[in-house]
This record gives C-alpha cells, structure tokens and sequence, in this order.
C-alpha cells in the first residue's frame, strides 16, 4: 500500500483516494481522463497479485489541490457510461 504521503524533492505532497475499482479494465480509463486533465496521479496495487491484480482492488490517488477536479472528472465519465 502506498503512504497517503509522498515526500518529493524535499517536501511532502499529500494524496487523496478519488477512485477505488477491483476491475482492471477501468483503470486505464480513468488514468486517460486525469491525464488529458493535466492530473498527476498514483495507482496502488495496479500490479500486485500478477495474474489476479483485481482480487486486491486498486486505488487512484491524486495531489489534495486535485482532488476535486479529478472527483467531478470521474463522476462524469461515471455518469455518461451507465
């Protein structure tokens, strides 16, 4: 699991959770959402369990300041896909 703290050159940048899926396929989805958004982001467990990466879950992770951005970005894609 990765800290909700990452240090960087110095200082310590604070993550948040804004998505949590057990299915592999979103996940680059949603990484392509926050990319185009210029969202910086972590994934934990994205690779964990080698042949079973959706038995763990995985979360995306991004920067506080981005948290609410990506939040509405993800809600929207949510939104449109149902």
């Amino acid at each position: 699991m990765v800290p909700s703290t990452i240090k960087k050159r110095n200082s310590v940048m604070a993550y948040t959770k804004v998505y949590s899926t057990f299915s592999p396929g979103e996940l680059p989805l949603i990484k392509s959402i926050l990319e185009a958004d210029n969202i910086h982001y972590l994934v934990t467990n994205e690779w964990s369990g080698g042949i079973y990466p959706h038995a763990t879950g995985m979360e995306v992770m991004v920067e506080d300041a981005q948290a609410e951005r990506a939040k509405e970005l993800i809600a929207d894609f949510k939104k449109n896909t149902r």
